[in-house]
């Protein structure tokens, strides 16, 4: 009966720390998806500026690579949720671009990278700070569960 106790108090634990370890990996994921958009801004820039192809290809060129952004009917959504605080920033971007001069696009494009930064900056530190937290929460918590039932 003791190890049956035992095996369920290990199980406990471990349960508990990987709900920390997926909570911790969802903050890299979000910083992995907004590199991805930072780089996918990087070639829009270059596209517009070159002017090599119209907008619609230049942007589905530019953001290839980000599969958890959807083309529909000419808007442009953000569907993931990891991204759930920076989806909005996200498809208004996409909603106000194509309406200006080439110009005014680019400046545009270079607000969105500065507000981008700021966000990657974020994510960031978020893994830094709250990602080694929600593990030792985890473990922690499991561990207290462990000891009241034991």
């Amino acid at each position: 009966m003791f190890f049956l106790k035992i095996f369920g108090v290990v199980l406990i634990v471990a349960s508990s720390a990987y709900a920390g370890i997926l909570k911790s990996g969802r903050l890299v994921k979000r910083y992995e998806k907004l590199s991805l958009v930072s780089d996918g801004v990087d070639e829009l820039y270059n596209y517009i500026g070159q002017g090599e192809f119209e907008l619609e290809r230049a942007i589905k060129n530019a953001f290839c690579k980000c599969d958890f952004l959807r083309f529909q009917s000419g808007d442009i959504l953000c569907d993931d949720d990891t991204l759930k605080n920076d989806k909005k920033m996200i498809e208004e971007f996409f909603k106000q671009l194509g309406h200006s001069s080439k110009k005014i696009e680019c400046d545009r494009i270079d607000l969105f990278k500065f507000k981008l930064k700021s966000q990657l900056n974020e994510a960031q530190n978020d893994i830094a700070q709250k990602g080694r937290i929600y593990k030792t929460l985890g473990v922690c918590f499991g561990l207290i569960i462990g000891i009241l039932l034991i």
